[in-house]
């Protein structure tokens, strides 16, 4: 290994000057002045910008200084001369002699401070050279002292500035800032140190790293300070004509800044500048050449015949070896494996390199920079869990921590804050950024207390004194998430348990089984689960995960791949009795890399951790993402909820521009003691707006039914609600057949979550014009009992995906309640069709034009859903309500049993009256005062009318009277589905 920093060479063991060191010859020996002048006179006072009296403080490590080791200090060239050079605590009399001999006892972890003087005075700013100590021993080999500096302090005695001040604990006599030896490693210097204590000899930090050929000046040419802490990383790439991986300079942007935000002091004196450096770590990245390849998608972490690795290979040809010690080097490529893995760490000779792979794409700035400070953090001696391995922990804040890993640490009090102002058309792209604009990428900077697992605190939650968002399993195996400094829901019971709750937090650690076939003749890996979930076991997805115990109780089928031995206990791997331990990152970091004397660096030796591919990255970003989404949804409360006849539709009942006070006995609200009776105020032609009073607030939805029929189809579409005051606004626009605007009657419905009403969802679509997917629905009017999200994926133009995410909607025994919504062309939108898909409903949807067209016209168009089983469209279980599908051929229609429910368990008659004409009759369930709203449930354009409310001649019989239209606003036979409302 070459020598950076030459010693000063020493005589020959028993040359005459080695059996007795006269003073001549020490002078020779230094090169200093023989005229006794030198070293005559009082001990001078400093002058302005001088250096003359100093006090050096030494302490020794392991070993201490024998009385029989002459010690040396020289400043910018000139040697130093000791006040009291034996050490017997009297000053000496002049001439004052260059060395100091005596008075330390070969003491272990003693401290020595000796006064020394400069003749002639030094100028300050040459103490930037550093002190040069020089260590002689007279004695034979056999008996020579060695001994190590484990600290120095110097000090001005003029003005108490201190010029250096270090030290490195030596508690076995491997450690100190310099071991000095007999026949080697006599002279150090200060320089020679690490001041900050990061692995870099403060010479290179300074100076740059000396080779065969000059002068490596990188680092002091970049900045590089010796008094803060450093990581310096190579980055090379890979590139061919068809792709480079090369990072985007963002992404290496934002890791500065991550590590320049460390809470990592610099060094309180700094010996090379009067000003202290500012806290944090300098990231050096020196994103250096991108390598020409003809093998660029190669695994670059697989070995070859000859035990070499590409990685191996291009480290040699590309990365200085004289940086060695100093940088870590960072390769991007396509892939580090035969998998998609995204990177891997730590490998090279000194394991402390690593490989950032993230496939043959433009990946997110976000994914690019937390990718490498992740495998950066792992060559600094972290783990995926700080300083355990335990992953997926809820309170480790960190990057390193899987969940964290794509996207940063959200702040939960920002990202609610920006919820409120998604507005519409809440895109993919709008989320991701929202996301990456509120999180901040970074290791973790607190260790929160222990967590649990079958024994948490919800008041207490995760402990943090910030709100950052911190997350976790639920034992259903979905992600939560919510603020660190607050309590916590942590068993979704929407409600905080003042008994400890059992709660599977860190449950995706758990993989037991995958629905992966792994026998070698078997082609097509991608398959279904077969295995069946065992005892607590959770299945999610294709997986089955351990759940709360922690243990593996399923056992895989010969089609599946068991990813741990059956029977395993997570729980005892990861001594989960003490608790999940949080972590400390930047107290726990080794910013130390390995240093120019080739010992290793702060990774554990031969391990390399293989990270998740990009694709599973981002798919845990997307999940964490809903889970964000859906906490900041709409809360449920009290019930909240109302509905009126709009009995005044012409301009002869209500006048534009008047205001209309609707018929009180067909108007209920949760605030009927309000004192006042809705009212209406016709805006236009089939424009109006409907005040239902004491229900304001934000949230919820509405819809409307068209009411009575004059065997021509009318529309009616919600175009917009939102409170005012203690009232709620509904507005309501309707057309004709043709899509021309109409004056005509409708009921109103609207309603807010209502705490234990499930399941119960909400979604109101509101993408403009329709036209696009929305991954997970963002806005006050969307709502999902589950603490989950709402979907929508458009399958072409009119035609839609409504996705309600969570088991109790899989059931799939509610009634869905659909209008347009919105101030566009007039549409006629109907679900058609639900499938459950695993812990999902899913409801396809179709638009069509309203238009004299004589064919139905597809149109995109935003809608407003309402989904609620076994309770009324409200979603309050406690209110008598009812709701039916009707199915089967229109012209000879049954009732849908799964898809039909009553408060009071009947099935209600249906009659066909003729062509569109129908009659559902409850015989129990009815009050006089009631409202109907109607939903036609086919593919063909149809829409239903409401003919009649018959809840008043014999109570609590009811029957509602339906009339439905065909694309052309003819009468027609249609599936439909209806619910009944009405008062307690």
């Amino acid at each position: 290994m070459r020598t950076f920093f030459p010693e000063v060479s020493m005589p020959a063991p028993h040359s005459p000057m080695r059996l007795g060191l006269t003073l001549v010859a020490l002078l020779t020996l230094l090169a200093l002045p023989l005229t006794p002048l030198s070293l005559r006179g009082t001990p001078a006072r400093a002058g302005e910008g001088e250096i003359c009296r100093l006090a050096v403080t030494v302490t020794t490590g392991h070993d201490g200084i024998r009385d029989d080791s002459s010690e040396f200090i020289q400043l910018a060239g000139q040697q130093l001369l000791f006040e009291d050079h034996d050490g017997d605590g009297a000053t000496d009399a002049e001439p004052l002699l260059p060395f100091h001999r005596g008075g330390t006892g070969d003491e272990r972890y003693a401290s020595y401070t000796w006064n020394v003087v400069a003749r002639p005075c030094v100028p300050q700013e040459r103490a930037v050279d550093g002190f040069t100590f020089i260590h002689d021993n007279q004695a034979d080999d056999w008996r020579a002292d060695n001994w190590n500096l484990a600290g120095l302090r110097i000090e001005e005695r003029d003005t108490r500035a201190v010029l250096y001040d270090h030290s490195v604990p030596d508690p076995d006599g491997n450690g100190g800032m310099h071991r000095f030896l007999k026949n080697a490693q006599q002279t150090w210097n200060t320089l020679d140190g690490d001041v900050d204590d990061d692995g870099i000899p403060d010479r290179v930090e300074r100076s740059g790293i000396p080779h065969a050929d000059g002068v490596d000046r990188w680092l002091p040419a970049n900045g590089a300070d010796p008094c803060r802490k450093t990581v310096a990383v190579e980055v090379d790439w890979l590139r061919d004509a068809a792709f480079s991986h090369e990072p985007d300079a963002a992404a290496v942007a934002e890791a500065r800044a991550m590590f320049a935000g460390a809470p990592v002091p610099s060094v309180p004196v700094c010996p090379y500048t009067t000003a202290r450096a500012p806290s944090g770590v300098q990231l050096l990245v020196h994103v250096d050449e991108g390598i020409p390849t003809g093998t660029r998608t190669e695994p670059l972490n697989i070995r070859g015949a000859d035990g070499t690795t590409p990685f191996d290979r291009y480290r040699a040809d590309h990365f200085a070896p004289e940086r060695s010690g100093v940088f870590h080097y960072n390769l991007w490529g396509d892939r580090q494996n035969k998998g998609f893995s995204g990177g891997v760490c730590c490998v090279g000779p000194r394991h402390e390199d690593f490989i950032v792979s993230l496939g043959s794409e433009t990946r997110r700035v976000r994914l690019q920079s937390s990718s490498f400070v992740h495998e950066l953090g792992h060559a600094l001696g972290l783990h995926h869990g700080g300083t355990d391995r335990v992953n997926y922990k809820p309170h480790y804040l960190s990057v390193m921590n899987y969940r964290y890993t794509d996207v940063g640490i959200p702040d939960f009090g920002e990202w609610r804050a920006r919820a409120e102002q998604f507005g519409p058309a809440t895109t993919p792209w709008k989320l991701s950024q929202a996301l990456d604009e509120v999180s901040r990428l970074d290791y973790s900077k607190l260790r929160l207390p222990a967590l649990v697992r079958d024994a948490l605190s919800e008041g207490d939650g995760a402990g943090s004194p910030t709100d950052d968002m911190v997350s976790w399993w639920d034992n259903k195996g979905v992600l939560r998430v919510g603020d660190a400094s607050g309590p916590l829901d942590w068993n979704v019971n929407r409600a905080i348990d003042s008994d400890r709750v059992g709660v599977d937090v860190n449950g995706e650690e758990h993989l037991c089984v995958v629905g992966r076939d792994s026998r070698p003749d078997v082609t097509d890996s991608r398959r279904l689960l077969e295995t069946p979930v065992a005892t607590d076991d959770v299945r999610h997805g294709e997986a089955i995960y351990a759940g709360l115990d922690a243990e593996c109780d399923s056992r895989a089928v010969a089609t599946d791949t068991a990813s741990v031995p059956h029977g395993t206990d997570f729980g005892a791997l990861g001594h989960y009795a003490d608790g999940l331990a949080g972590a400390d990152d930047w107290s726990a970091v080794k910013i130390h890399i390995s240093g120019t004397d080739g010992g290793p660096g702060p990774a554990v030796p031969g391990e390399e951790i293989s990270e998740p591919s990009p694709a599973e990255a981002e798919a845990a970003r997307a999940e964490l993402l809903d889970a964000m989404v859906a906490a900041v949804g709409p809360a449920p409360a009290a019930p909240r909820w109302g509905y009126a006849y709009m009995n005044r539709a012409t301009e002869a009942e209500a006048p534009i521009g008047a205001t209309s006070v609707l018929d009180n006995a067909f108007q209920w609200s949760t605030a009927a003691d309000a004192g006042r009776a809705g009212a209406v105020t016709h805006l236009a032609t089939g424009e109006y707006e409907v005040r239902l009073p004491g229900i304001g607030g934000t949230g919820g939805v509405a819809h409307a039914t068209p009411y009575r029929t004059d065997n021509s189809g009318r529309s009616c579409a919600v175009r917009g609600y939102r409170p005012d005051g203690a009232d709620e606004l509904i507005r309501v626009g309707c057309v004709n057949r043709t899509g021309a605007p109409a004056d005509w009657w409708f009921t109103v419905f609207y309603a807010a979550p209502a705490t234990g009403a499930e399941p119960y969802a909400t979604l109101r679509y509101d993408a403009p014009g329709g036209g696009a997917s929305v991954p997970a629905v963002a806005n006050d009017g969307t709502y999902n009992s589950e603490g989950r999200v709402n979907r929508v994926v458009r399958d072409g133009v009119g035609r839609y995906r409504a996705v309600l995410t969570g088991t109790s909607f899989a059931a799939n025994d509610g009634h869905l309640q659909i209008n347009q919504f919105g101030t566009g062309a007039p549409a006629r939108c109907s679900p058609y069709a639900r499938t459950a898909v695993g812990d999902t409903l899913e409801v396809s949807i179709v638009c069509f034009a309203v238009s004299a067209s004589a064919t139905a016209q597809p149109v995109d168009a935003p809608w407003i859903l309402s989904y609620a089983a076994r309770a009324g469209l409200h979603g309050a279980g406690a209110v008598p309500a009812a709701y039916a599908q009707v199915t089967g051929d229109p012209s000879n229609p049954v009732v849908d049993g799964p898809h039909s429910w009553a408060s009071t368990g009947q099935t209600p008659a249906l009659v066909r009256l003729g062509i569109g004409n129908y009659r559902l009759t409850w015989d129990t369930v009815g009050k006089y005062g009631g409202s109907v709203q109607l939903a036609a449930t086919g593919a063909e354009g149809a829409t239903c009318h409401l003919g009649n409310i018959g809840d008043y001649a014999a109570p609590p019989r009811v029957s509602v009277d339906v009339w439905c239209y065909g694309p052309t606003g003819l009468r027609a036979d249609a599936p439909f589905a209806a619910a009944y409302v009405r008062r307690p």
